[in-house]
């Protein structure tokens, strides 16, 4: 038996890592709270992009003719759901790093994103007559209404490639100063939306053998002493809230569907600790006695080998107690504690080129519970693919450093926005957050003192979703006091400085952006500075090009100190609140249009903290004092302009109106010659050829 004091961090069977792969930001179940960057990566920050910020992003084609890569702001865009950089992505059939045999046993294919080039228009002789109203001409008349349908257009051969947001060609057009971008008046705030992604349904099977997206995972159990039985109806658990919020282990995790910690929690009751210590709260039962099938169609057996299922390993363990790995669950009567009950758990499923499952395992979250009532619990899922893709690793190909994607290119709505900071070893990368840009959480509804370094983290911000928190602290009239005219915090050390090196002013961590650095580098338009975040401006923004990132601009603080009066007991200039704006638009087709972030602000507020003395228990009486982030999108529409590329010379001059309706962008129909036009004109089955000759 093996015990450790004080904390235990305990690591077990970690799996054996691809050979010739290479490091992946996108670990599974344990994400570090940056994308570490290899030296052989960072060797090749700042060789891709342009040497601005982009203007057309990776995995997009340029529709202008003789326009170099890097000026090119008409461009098309595909493949969509390719958005793990790095790996196959299950049911993209466009994604280049798959293979041709992996995507023959896709269950579907999912919307590349890519406009159709055929499509069907008919013209009615009521538009034609609009536009071509000459004597003798007529429309719909008797005789001729029967051809009235005979003019359409079904595929489209033109030489224009499309309409396209009309974006200007110059740095500040596409990028406008955070002065620029949010000079106006803002809107009022819309209804938050957090809105579940809808998964699509598995229709019909192509890979008989092994898994497709959303297959359950066959599973047994074996119980000490005990034979195999089905496990949880058969299926490997993933235990989610029912209508009443309670852990219902019915519920089935499905191949491929990853489901984050945060978004699956629910609560036990306990009612009886002695009895349900070591039945609900129990861990072993989703880990050691449990052994998940290789292959989908595994059928069930007695005597499972290793040739057919997996025991579900167990990672890590993070406890604070000493940890006991012989057993699960234990009941201390002596203490009337029940000892290492499960808090939560978050699965590890690794998976070949041919969907196989070659390994699985979970990280548990151990805490020790000594009372009855609702213990809140949560369960998670990560699938990995580790194959290399199909078409290698490469900075062309945008996958050199492997991470999930909120877009490829434009973002996704509710995605993740990427965020992140200059990379400590080469200004020219990016060290990205595996998370995304965040702001403070505040699940209890207080501010977290205890913890102010991660105090401003916890909530990833969705791509156009608005966003609110709020937490309070709690303060007596002398605390106030003192923390407006001294800054000094009431408890622990919760104050930063907004100026590195200055006194004042000083702001609370948890309104601070993610890298608690609200003011990094000044600019020259006077009150403003760089925040230190940085956002993806594309939801496919490659940590190894800076240029793909932009600066959220930090409108600076008055450095003025805070003032209290007395006689109101009311403290103003102290900051309270932080406002992040982000204006975004949508780029490229109009029919495909990538949406992309264009500017990015953060201010700070400094609401009056006024104390409300009641009188009901003197010096010692408390107030909360809110604290508030709020994250406001804005839309900036974009004109839209007709392209077609400049059409080859007509080696013949034609009367001006020859091609009446038809627009000819061409001077040499303009001019006088001599030349000949064949006419080919088909009218109710007739071919009627006309040739004229031109003086």
């Amino acid at each position: 038996m093996n015990r450790f004091l004080a904390t235990t961090v305990l690591l077990l069977g970690l799996q054996a890592r691809v050979q010739g792969a290479l490091p992946s930001l996108n670990e599974g179940c344990e994400i570090n709270p940056d994308m570490e960057l290899t030296s052989q990566q960072l060797a090749l920050a700042g060789n891709v992009g342009n040497i601005e910020n982009i203007f057309m992003p990776p995995g997009c084609t340029c529709k202008e003719s003789s326009v170099i890569s890097s000026a090119c702001v008409k461009f098309d865009c595909g493949c969509k759901c390719d958005v793990t950089a790095g790996m196959c992505d299950l049911n993209c059939c466009c994604d280049s790093e798959c293979t041709s045999d992996q995507v023959a046993l896709f269950s579907e294919c999912l919307d590349s994103g890519t406009s159709a080039a055929v499509y069907e228009t008919c013209y009615t002789p009521f538009e034609l007559d609009s536009i071509n109203a000459k004597y003798p001409m007529r429309s719909d008349e008797a005789t001729e209404s029967f051809y009235k349908n005979l003019l359409c257009v079904q595929t489209d051969n033109s030489g224009t490639k499309g309409i396209f947001f009309d974006t200007g060609t110059t740095h500040t057009a596409l990028y406008p100063s955070a002065a620029d971008a949010f000079k106006s008046p803002p809107d009022c705030m819309t209804d938050y939306n957090y809105i579940c992604y809808e998964k699509s349904a598995v229709t019909g099977r192509k890979n008989d053998d092994n898994y497709v997206y959303g297959d359950f995972l066959p599973a047994i159990q074996i119980p000490t002493s005990t034979t195999a039985v089905t496990a949880f109806g058969g299926s490997l658990p993933l235990p989610s809230a029912d209508s009443h919020g309670v852990c219902s282990e019915l519920n089935s995790a499905e191949f491929g569907e990853t489901v984050e910690k945060d978004e699956n929690t629910c609560v036990r009751e306990v009612t009886d600790l002695s009895s349900q210590c070591e039945v609900d709260l129990d861990f072993e039962k989703f880990t050691t006695e449990l052994f998940v099938s290789k292959k989908q169609n595994t059928a069930y057996a007695n005597a499972p080998t290793l040739t057919d299922f997996l025991n579900v390993d167990i990672i890590k363990v993070d406890y604070a107690g000493t940890y006991d790995n012989s057993q699960g669950s234990i009941w201390d009567a002596g203490t009337t504690t029940c000892k290492q009950a499960l808090k939560s758990i978050c699965y590890e499923v690794r998976y070949d080129a041919n969907f196989e499952i070659l390994e699985i395992g979970a990280r548990l979250e151990l805490a020790d519970v000594t009372a009855t009532g609702f213990i809140e619990q949560a369960y998670s899922i990560e699938f990995i693919g580790i194959s290399s893709p199909a078409n290698g690793y490469s900075l062309a190909s945008n996958n050199f450093v492997n991470r999930t994607r909120s877009g490829n290119p434009g973002y996704i709505f509710e995605r993740p926005v990427l965020g992140g900071r200059i990379h400590p070893d080469n200004d020219k990368a990016i060290m990205a957050a595996s998370k995304g840009f965040q702001v403070m959480s505040a699940p209890t509804g207080e501010c977290d003192i205890a913890d102010p370094v991660n105090s401003n983290k916890g909530q990833t911000v969705g791509f156009g979703v608005d966003v609110s928190s709020t937490c309070t602290i709690s303060l007596r009239v002398d605390q106030l006091e003192q923390l407006c005219t001294s800054g000094v915090a009431h408890s622990g050390d919760y104050l930063f400085d907004y100026i590195k090196g200055q006194d004042n002013p000083k702001i609370p961590a948890w309104i601070t952006t993610m890298y608690n650095t609200t003011f990094s580098e000044a600019l020259s338009t006077a009150g403003r500075s760089k925040s230190g975040l940085l956002l993806g401006i594309f939801g496919n923004a490659d940590p190894l090009d800076k240029t793909q990132w932009i600066d959220v601009i930090s409108l600076n603080l008055p450095t003025t100190q805070p003032s209290f009066v007395s006689a109101s007991q009311t403290c103003t200039g102290f900051p309270t609140s932080t406002h992040y704006k982000i204006q975004w638009t949508n780029v490229g087709s109009t029919t495909n249009p990538q949406a992309k972030i264009m500017s990015a602000q953060v201010e700070h507020g400094t609401e009056p903290m006024r104390f409300m003395n009641t009188l009901a228990a003197g010096a010692a009486e408390t107030q909360k004092f809110p604290f508030t982030v709020t994250v406001e999108w804005q839309y900036y529409e974009l004109d839209t302009e007709l392209y077609s590329p400049p059409p080859p010379p007509i080696i013949f001059s034609v009367p001006y109106d020859v091609f009446y309706p038809f627009q000819i962008d061409n001077a040499a129909v303009r001019g006088g010659g001599g030349g000949s036009l064949l006419i080919l004109c088909i009218t109710g089955g007739f071919a009627i050829v006309a040739s004229m000759f031109l003086i």
